[in-house]
């Protein structure tokens, strides 16, 4: 499974920023991922002008049932995404390519000055107690219907656990937003001093 997740980093350059992310992740390696990358599936998505590409986007793409795009789709309106990318200002790969084919350390907006994409910063931080709390909701519904069934404890221990690594705002693969500075799930007030690198993670 794949998760994105923005980490706020205080750092003189964005090369510091990227390599202070990379030095926290490998501490969670196994734990919260398996592999990771810079940007990768969230490559752009915190370019300002990436909500105005992926509305602009759904025009381009045949319409399926369920909302969801087909590779093979997407694939073919390369050029059209190259086209509609250029004309919005945007720079490097367009958020529908390769992202394999992405540099090791992502495209030039997947770490960007923190001051500069705050605003979708905050659109991707959570509330945690809400957040928590369902998966509390969903851990009882589990203890409820599980009856003595193990997999069904084990599933009830698992949304236990998701609501407790939420509610200590630790790095978990559930959460949205990490700052590694603050160690928690805030947003600095003051931005100068500070990027958001957005990572790829699997696990």
């Amino acid at each position: 499974m794949h998760k994105g997740v923005i980490l706020i980093v205080e750092a003189r350059a964005s090369e510091d920023a990227i390599s202070s992310a990379r030095d926290f992740l490998e501490g969670y390696q196994d734990t919260v991922w398996d592999w990771y990358v810079v940007g990768g599936r969230w490559s752009c998505s915190l370019a300002p002008m990436s909500k105005e590409f992926f509305d602009k986007a759904k025009a381009i793409l045949p319409q399926k049932q369920g909302g969801f795009s087909l590779q093979r789709d997407i694939d073919a309106k390369q050029e059209d995404f190259e086209t509609l990318w250029r004309s919005l200002g945007g720079e490097g790969p367009n958020p529908y390519s390769n992202h394999y084919e992405l540099p090791e350390n992502g495209g030039p907006y997947d770490c960007m000055p923190l001051s500069e994409c705050i605003g979708i910063v905050k659109e991707w931080q959570q509330i945690i107690p809400d957040v928590a709390q369902q998966e509390l909701e969903k851990a009882k519904r589990w203890l409820i219907e599980g009856g003595s069934d193990r997999d069904n404890w084990g599933m009830y221990g698992y949304c236990l656990k998701k609501a407790g690594n939420l509610f200590q705002q630790d790095f978990c693969f559930d959460c949205n937003v990490f700052n590694i500075d603050g160690y928690d799930y805030s947003i600095p007030e003051e931005t100068n001093g500070y990027y958001a690198v957005v990572v790829d993670m699997h696990n």
